[in-house]
């Protein structure tokens, strides 16, 4: 079984930050890789830019801890 059949993701967004949340409490190793991200050609960025992204975020974050 691999370590991220190990781990449920439940939202809709911010998965980043539920993954890292969910594989510190099962313990699961973490490791930091350089990535190269290009400039999107077509699209907006979806990502808000006030701080109720940053508060979405956060209630993610919290809810993640709690389950």
């Amino acid at each position: 079984m691999s370590s991220t059949s190990q781990i449920n993701l439940r939202e809709d967004q911010y998965h980043t930050s539920e993954l890292i949340n969910e594989a510190v409490k099962k313990d699961l190793r973490i490791k930091e890789v350089s990535v190269t991200i290009l400039k999107r050609k077509y699209g907006e960025i979806k990502k808000g830019r006030d701080w109720i992204y940053g508060y979405y975020f956060a209630k993610t974050i919290i809810k993640t801890r709690w389950r």
